[in-house]
């Protein structure tokens, strides 16, 4: 089995485990009233899209050192978040034309 099968197997066992714990905690989250202690705890600004390609960019330099299956793996996910990432900035894009930047007389 070629290793880039391997890698997308366990991408989707991984990917499935996470759907499912996600799915049993939302199923006891109504079964329990939800969770209280939200308002209790200071909610986090959500991390800018700048921020989180900075990221990716420092951790993929660090990945050039390193050698390893998990090294691998770490950095398709990288490329595949930026991907995602990239498409949905594209998707809050609109159409222009360059008529619309000069008023008519």
């Amino acid at each position: 089995m070629p290793e880039e099968q391997v890698v997308q197997d366990a991408m989707d066992e991984e990917i499935f485990e996470a759907v499912q714990k996600m799915c049993h905690a939302k199923e006891n989250m109504e079964i329990n009233g939800g969770d209280d202690d939200k308002e209790a705890a200071p909610q986090e600004p959500k991390p800018t899209r700048k921020g989180a390609l900075q990221a990716i960019s420092t951790l993929r330099k660090y990945l050039e050192y390193v050698d390893g299956s998990c090294a691998q793996k770490l950095e398709l996910g990288l490329a595949i978040f930026g991907w995602e990432t990239f498409l949905e900035a594209s998707k809050e894009l609109f159409f222009t034309s360059i008529t619309d930047y000069f008023v008519s007389k």
